[in-house]
């Protein structure tokens, strides 16, 4: 190369992937979306997803990314993936992934108190073992994990997926993310099951006792995913995939119509941008005094479910009834108790059956 000679290269967005939480973004009750444009600006610059979770590429994914010059660019909001291009913008064919080619990102979870504020069952670390049966073969380890994909074929739903259609014939664990389809006007609500639904009980509207309508929340765009139990599949771990991995999220090279596709109907960069929201959690707020303390009313439930978030806290008074030690009780107001924190204790109340009915924040003041 003489002297003087520029290459000049530029580095396309191949796509993107943002992972946001809402027990971050809503304000109180009312939900991110329904923030001024302002408040949301504001909301997101605040928030980091690397204080929350790591998202790496699978051991794979980094040898298909260093083979192909692209690069992992982890931020604040998620991660996207650029390609490089000549000084033109054009990306070779030989720099970008083949049709069908699936690049894999693995999640991790940071933050201690993550399964305490997501609405997820709280524990969900199932591994399963398949042993060698020839005795040359090494044993396989298989893992629920949240696979998230951008491929509409396959058992788990789409980044693009909405959530499910209420099922008469399933019951429904508490914090599962339906649609109502039974509606008029041809745009079915959301609704999350507020305690343990059983079969026959679709929700109805936003009064309904076991379910909460969050129509408000209808995704705006279609890429736009809420991660709910329907993504929990399992998976098999090999050498690929950490044992440590909460959820996967799975970009496959894809071309023609439609919003979660890497590449035109002309083999052109559609640069999609994909959005993955977890939901807070919800539950009911229990306020006891400390265990040693004696009377008839120690312990206050609040009556009505209230989500967990980080911004947008309330004071609540509440009257307790304690021993005056003679046999009697006294009032003992507190006033301004605290809300739930993330470090709050998750407390699962079961029904006879053993089924988790509801789930308490248990709030010791």
């Amino acid at each position: 190369m003489q002297n003087g000679d520029l290459i000049i290269s530029k580095f396309p967005v191949l796509f993107q992937v943002k992972v946001l939480h809402h027990f971050f973004l809503d304000v109180g009750s009312t939900l991110f979306d329904n923030l001024p444009a302002l408040d949301k600006v504001k909301i997101l610059a605040d928030f980091d997803l690397r204080a929350i979770l790591q998202i790496e590429p699978t051991k794979s994914t980094q040898q298909i990314l260093d083979g192909r010059n692209l690069l992992f660019k982890p931020h604040g909001l998620g991660f996207a993936v650029l390609c490089q291009a000549d000084g033109n913008g054009v990306v070779d064919a030989g720099k970008k992934p083949i049709i069908g080619e699936k690049l894999r990102f693995g999640v991790k979870i940071v933050d201690p108190y993550f399964r305490q504020y997501t609405a997820s069952f709280l524990v969900n670390q199932q591994v399963r073992i398949e042993k060698s049966t020839d005795g040359r073969s090494p044993d396989r380890f298989f893992k629920n994990v949240f696979l998230l994909k951008n491929d509409v074929s396959g058992q788990s739903n789409s980044l693009s997926a909405t959530p499910p259609n209420y099922d008469s014939t399933l019951e429904y664990a508490p914090e599962s993310i339906v649609q109502h389809d039974v509606n008029l006007d041809g745009n079915p609500p959301f609704f999350i099951a507020q305690r343990l639904v059983a079969t026959n009980a679709p929700p109805t509207n936003g009064a309904n006792l076991d379910w909460l309508q969050l129509a408000q929340i209808a995704p705006q765009n279609a890429n736009l995913k809420y991660v709910s139990q329907t993504d929990f599949t399992e998976v098999e771990l090999e050498n690929d995939i950490p044992p440590d991995c909460v959820a996967l999220i799975e970009i496959e090279a894809n071309a023609g119509p439609g919003a979660f596709h890497l590449y035109d109907s002309n083999d052109d960069l559609n640069s999609p941008s994909f959005e993955v929201r977890f939901k807070n959690r919800l539950t009911w707020w229990r306020h006891s005094l400390a265990p040693w303390v004696a009377g008839a009313l120690t312990s206050i439930t609040q009556q009505e479910i209230r989500p967990l978030t980080f911004r947008g806290k309330q004071n609540i008074d509440l009257t307790f009834q304690v021993s005056d030690g003679n046999n009697g009780n006294v009032p003992l107001e507190k006033k301004g108790v605290d809300v739930p924190s993330k470090q709050t204790p998750i407390l699962p109340e079961t029904n006879n059956a053993g089924s988790v009915n509801r789930l308490l924040s248990d709030i010791y003041i």
